[in-house]
C-alpha cells in the first residue's frame, strides 16, 4: 500500500507537470498564432517573409501534434487506473474506502484537465491548417501578379530603337576589357606561377582518369545485347569522364578566377568567369545527352528509340542548351553592367521566345511515336500517353513563345523553366524506371527464391508482374510531387499532403496510413515467405533424415504452412494498429451475415484441416472420390488435387473428401490384389489351365507369396470355361502393368500347350418356307 501511494504521488506530479507545460505551450502558440495571423491579415512582405512566417506555422503545428500525442498516452495511462478503480458506488450500495474515492476523485480530475488540453490542442491544429490554407492563397495570388505582369513587347518599334544600340555598346565594352585588364599594372603572372601549373596536372590528372575509367567501365563493342544495369553503369561511366571531370576543372579554374591572387581580374575576369560558366553547361549538357540518347552505340542506348530520333533529339537539345547558355550569360552581364528596361525586355522576350520555338520542336509527332522496330508488342496505351504530353507540352511551349512576344515576358519564363525542370525529372525517372525493371528482372530468373522459398513459377511470375505494374504509379506519384512546387502548388502543401498520406488519417478512432499498409503487407509477405522456408527446411533438412512416412511428412510441411498463413494474418493486423477487441466485434456482428456467404469456404478450409489430422487420404495414396481416379498431389487449404493417369489434375473440394464416400486403394499400405479372368474353351484340360495360371503368377517378381495364389474356376459360359486367377502384390501403382505381363505370359503358355481362348460363338437358325 505504501508503494502505492508514492506512486500515485509521482504519478500525479508527472501528470501537473506535464499538464502544466500544456498550458504554457498553449499560451505560447496563442500568442505566435495571434502574431502570424496579423501579417497574414495585412498581407505584407516579400517572398522570404512568408516563407519564414509558413516555417513559424509548421513549427507550432509540429509542437501541437507533439503534445496531443503526449496528452493521449497520458490519458490512456490514468484511465486504465480510473477503470481498475471501477465505477462509483450507487447510493443504496455499501460505501467504499474514503482513499479509493479521493483517487477516483483525484483521476477524473486529471482527466477532465487533459480532455481541456487535447480540445486546445486540437484548436491550435485547427487555427494552424486555416493559416496554411491562407499563406497558399497568398502565395499564389503573388504568382499570379508575377506572371501576368505586362512588359513592353520585344517587337515594338520602340523597344528595338533603343535595344539595338545599347546592345552593341555593351558588347563593345567587353570585347574592350581584355585591353583594358591588360592596361593596368595591377596582375602578376610569377605570383600566379603555381596556380597555373596545378591547373596544367589537373588537366593531365582529369584526361588520364577519363581514359582509365572508359576502358574500365565505359562501352565494350564486345557486348552485342548488353543488360540495362550494364548499359546503366556505361553511361554513368561516360558522363563521368566527359561531363563530369571536364566541368570539374573548369569549375576549378572559375574558382580561381574569382580569388584575390588571380592575374585576370576587373570586368575581364567576370565576363570570363562567365564564359566558364557558360562552357560548362554545354559540356554537362553535351555529356548527359550524349550518353542517354547514344546516336552512334544503338545497343547501348538507354531509350528505346532509333538511331535517327536520337540524333535529331540530341541535336535539338544541345541547341536548347546553348539558348539557354546565351540567355543566362546576358542575365549574368545585365548584374555587372547596367542593361535598360527595354534591352532587358529585348533580349530577354526573344531568347526565351526562341528557347520556347525550340523546346516546340521537340514535340514533333515523329519523335514520339514508337516505331514498329521499338516495340515487339502492342503498346497503344503507351504510345496514347506520350502523345498526349506531347501535345500538352506543344500547348504549353505555344502558349509562352506568343507570350514573351506580345510582352509577357514573366510568364513565357515562367512556362520555359517549368517545362525544362518537369523534363529533367521525367528523364530521371524514365532511367529509374528501367534500372528498377531490369533489378526486377534479374530477381526473376534468379533461383534461390523458387529453391528456398518452394514459390511455384507461375506464381512467381504474377509477382513479378504486380511489381512491374507498381512501379509505374510509384514513380508517377513521386513525379507529380517533385513537379507540383515548380508549377505554382506551395512546396509547404505538397509536404502537408505527404505527411497525411504517410502518416495517416483518421476515419472515426482508427487511424490508417500509407507506411502502415505498407509496412503491414511486407510483414505479411515476410511472414509468409519464412513460413515457406520453414517448410523447406523441415522438409529438406529434418524429415527427410527420420523415419516418418512421406505422406505424414507432407501433413506436418501443410501444418507449418496453416500457421504461417495465420501467424501473417495475426502479424500484419498488429503492424495496422487495428485493435483486437473492436475487430473481435465487429467479426461477431458480421459473422452472421458474412456466415451464409462464406460457408462452403469455411466448411472446406476446416475439412482440410480434418483431412491433414484424421488423414483419410494422403499425398501419394490412390483413390477414387465420386468416379474421379487418381492420385493424391498436393492437400491444400480449400481443395484436394489428384492427378490421373492422363496426367490431367482435378481438384475436388475438401468438403466432398469428407462428406462423400471414399475409395483409398493405398491407405495403410501399398499392398494390392489382382484379378485376371481368362476363358477357355470347352474340351481344355482344366487343370492343366489352373496350372498354367498359378505358374506364370509364382514365376512373376512382383507377386508376392502371401497371400497365396489362387485359381478359382468361375463357370461354365457361353462360349468358354471361365476361370480368374488371384494374386497379389506389394505395391498397387504398378497393378496395370503387372496384371498386362501376365496376360502376356499366359498366352504365350496357352499357345505353348495348345489351348485355345475361343472366340464368342452364336448359333443362328435360319427360317425355311
Amino acid at each position: 500500500m505504501r508503494f502505492l501511494k508514492v506512486f500515485v504521488v509521482f504519478l500525479a506530479l508527472n501528470v501537473s507537470g506535464n499538464v502544466l507545460a500544456g498550458e504554457i505551450s498553449s499560451d505560447i502558440w496563442a500568442k505566435e498564432l495571434n502574431t502570424i495571423e496579423d501579417f497574414a491579415r495585412n498581407a505584407k512582405g516579400d517572398k522570404a517573409s512568408l516563407s519564414d512566417y509558413r516555417k513559424r506555422v509548421s513549427r507550432v503545428r509540429n509542437e501541437a501534434i507533439k503534445n496531443r500525442n503526449d496528452l493521449k498516452k497520458e490519458l490512456v495511462s490514468i484511465q486504465k487506473l480510473l477503470n481498475t478503480l471501477g465505477v462509483k458506488p450507487e447510493k443504496d450500495s455499501p460505501p467504499e474506502l474514503a482513499e479509493i474515492s479521493s483517487k477516483r476523485e483525484f483521476y477524473t480530475k486529471k482527466v477532465a484537465i487533459i480532455k481541456a488540453h487535447l480540445a486546445e490542442a486540437g484548436l491550435t491544429l485547427a487555427r494552424t491548417e486555416e493559416l496554411e490554407k491562407t499563406f497558399s492563397s497568398l502565395s499564389r495570388e503573388r504568382l499570379i501578379e508575377n506572371i501576368i505582369e505586362h512588359k513592353a513587347s520585344p517587337l515594338s518599334p520602340t523597344v528595338i530603337i533603343s535595344a539595338v544600340p545599347e546592345l552593341f555598346s555593351i558588347v563593345d565594352t567587353i570585347i574592350k576589357s581584355p585591353v583594358e585588364w591588360y592596361k593596368t599594372p595591377k596582375y602578376k603572372i610569377t605570383s600566379s606561377s603555381p596556380v597555373l601549373l596545378a591547373m596544367l596536372a589537373a588537366i593531365f590528372i582529369g584526361w588520364f582518369i577519363k581514359k582509365w575509367l572508359l576502358e574500365k567501365f565505359g562501352y565494350d563493342s564486345s557486348l552485342k545485347k548488353p543488360a540495362y544495369a550494364r548499359r546503366l553503369l556505361g553511361a554513368f561511366t561516360a558522363a563521368v569522364a566527359r561531363g563530369v571531370i571536364p566541368a570539374a576543372i573548369m569549375a576549378a579554374f572559375f574558382y580561381w578566377l574569382s580569388s584575390p591572387q588571380a592575374i585576370i581580374h576587373g570586368l575581364f575576369a567576370e565576363m570570363l568567369g562567365a564564359v566558364l560558366l557558360v562552357f560548362l553547361w554545354l559540356v554537362l549538357v553535351k555529356a548527359f545527352s550524349r550518353v542517354v540518347l547514344n546516336p552512334d552505340l544503338p545497343t547501348w542506348r538507354l531509350t528505346n528509340i532509333s538511331s535517327v530520333k536520337a540524333s535529331s533529339i540530341n541535336y535539338r537539345v544541345n541547341l536548347l542548351a546553348l539558348l539557354l547558355a546565351i540567355n543566362g550569360f546576358l542575365h549574368f552581364t545585365a548584374g555587372k553592367l547596367t542593361f535598360s528596361e527595354e534591352l532587358t525586355s529585348f533580349y530577354t522576350g526573344i531568347i526565351t521566345c526562341l528557347e520556347l520555338l525550340c523546346i516546340l520542336t521537340l514535340t514533333k509527332k515523329w519523335l514520339w511515336e514508337r516505331d514498329e522496330s521499338e516495340e515487339k508488342t502492342p503498346a497503344k496505351t503507351k504510345k496514347d500517353y506520350w502523345l498526349i504530353l506531347r501535345s500538352i507540352v506543344k500547348f504549353l511551349a505555344l502558349i509562352g513563345a506568343v507570350s514573351c512576344l506580345v510582352g509577357y515576358i514573366n510568364f513565357g519564363e515562367f512556362i520555359l523553366s517549368r517545362l525544362l525542370f518537369s523534363g529533367g525529372v521525367i528523364g530521371i525517372l524514365l532511367l529509374g524506371h528501367g534500372l528498377v525493371h531490369d533489378s526486377i528482372s534479374m530477381l526473376h530468373h534468379a533461383d534461390f527464391i523458387t529453391k528456398n522459398l518452394d514459390v511455384e513459377s507461375t506464381t512467381l511470375k504474377k509477382i513479378y508482374f504486380w511489381l512491374h505494374k507498381a512501379v509505374e504509379p510509384i514513380l508517377c506519384i513521386i513525379g507529380i510531387m517533385v513537379m507540383l512546387p515548380s508549377w505554382g502548388v506551395p512546396k509547404e502543401d505538397v509536404l502537408r499532403w505527404t505527411a497525411k498520406i504517410f502518416t495517416g488519417f483518421s476515419i472515426g478512432e482508427a487511424t490508417l496510413s500509407l507506411v502502415d499498409v505498407t509496412f503491414a503487407i511486407i510483414v505479411f509477405v515476410g511472414v509468409i515467405a519464412l513460413s515457406r522456408l520453414a517448410q523447406r527446411i523441415l522438409m529438406d533438412k529434418v524429415l527427410s533424415e527420420t523415419s516418418l512416412e512421406k505422406s505424414l511428412q507432407h501433413s506436418l510441411s501443410s501444418g507449418i504452412s496453416y500457421i504461417g498463413v495465420i501467424a501473417a494474418f495475426a502479424a500484419s493486423i498488429i503492424v495496422i494498429g487495428i485493435d483486437l477487441t473492436n475487430l473481435a466485434m465487429i467479426a461477431g456482428a458480421l459473422s452472421v451475415g458474412i456466415g451464409f456467404g462464406l460457408q462452403n469456404v469455411v466448411n472446406n478450409f476446416v475439412s482440410g484441416i480434418i483431412i491433414l489430422i484424421e488423414r483419410p487420404i494422403k499425398v501419394g495414396d490412390w483413390v477414387v472420390v465420386n468416379d474421379q481416379e487418381g492420385v493424391v498431389k498436393q492437400i491444400n487449404i480449400r481443395a484436394t488435387e489428384l492427378e490421373t493417369w492422363q496426367r490431367a489434375s482435378i481438384i475436388i473440394p475438401n468438403a466432398e473428401i469428407i462428406s462423400n464416400a471414399v475409395t483409398n486403394l493405398t491407405h495403410k499400405d501399398s499392398y494390392g490384389r489382382i484379378e485376371i479372368p481368362v476363358g477357355v474353351a470347352y474340351g481344355s484340360d482344366t487343370n492343366k489351365v489352373k496350372e498354367i495360371l498359378f505358374e506364370c503368377a509364382k514365376n512373376h517378381a512382383d507377386i508376392m507369396s502371401k497371400p497365396e495364389i489362387s485359381v478359382e474356376f468361375k463357370n461354365f459360359g457361353d462360349s468358354s470355361l471361365d476361370f480368374k486367377l488371384y494374386c497379389y502384390t506389394s505395391n498397387v501403382h504398378n497393378r496395370r502393368h503387372i496384371a498386362s505381363e501376365l496376360r502376356f505370359d499366359i498366352d504365350n503358355k496357352f499357345r505353348q500347350e495348345n489351348i485355345e481362348i475361343p472366340f464368342p460363338q452364336r448359333v443362328i437358325h435360319m427360317a425355311t418356307d
